[in-house]
Parts: C-alpha cells; sequence; structure tokens
C-alpha cells in the first residue's frame, strides 16, 4: 500500500509554485488574471473601508466621502464614535 501524505501536506508540500503546477484551463485563467492593478488596489481599499465606517454607523453618503480620502484615518473616526459623537457630526469633523 502506498503512503498518502495528510491532506494539508498534499497542498502545501510541492517545491514547484502553483502557477507551475496547474494545467489547461486553470493555468490559462491563472495568466488571464495577472496582478491586480493600482486601480483594483484603490478599489478595494476603498470598499474595505466603507464597509468599516458602515458597521461604526456611518450612513452611506458621510461613509463613501470619509472612504474616497485616505489620508483620513479610519481610526480617528472609530475613536470619535466610540467617545460618543453621532457618526455625522464625526463625517463633519474629519472632512
Amino acid at each position: 500500500m502506498e503512503f498518502t501524505p495528510p491532506i494539508r501536506d498534499r497542498f502545501t508540500s510541492s517545491p514547484q509554485p502553483l502557477q507551475e503546477r496547474l494545467v489547461g484551463e486553470q493555468a490559462e485563467a491563472w495568466l488571464a488574471v495577472g496582478e491586480p492593478s493600482e486601480a483594483d488596489l484603490a478599489w478595494e481599499e476603498t470598499t474595505f473601508r466603507r464597509r468599516i465606517l458602515g458597521i461604526c454607523g456611518f450612513g452611506p453618503d458621510d461613509g463613501l466621502a470619509l472612504a474616497l480620502r485616505p489620508e483620513i484615518d479610519l481610526q480617528d473616526a472609530i475613536a470619535l464614535v466610540r467617545r460618543g459623537c453621532e457618526p455625522a457630526t464625526a463625517a463633519q469633523i474629519l472632512l
């Protein structure tokens, strides 16, 4: 009987990079996606910031305005709300 490594080892123990182990359609899909562009990364950051602000109680307009301004620290927005400041007022202070 042939030894079969545990599942976690089967996926992590290969000395080849993932790109080289993929074949056929998987390899084509990997190559088609490529590295994310600067615009993709900026959009992901804005989306992440907007979600965090929404969780903290900021409305859609204020949250988006704050999310689009990377120079505004999310920790400052969160701290104002935690100290009892209404999210709309915190947005006015930060903007």
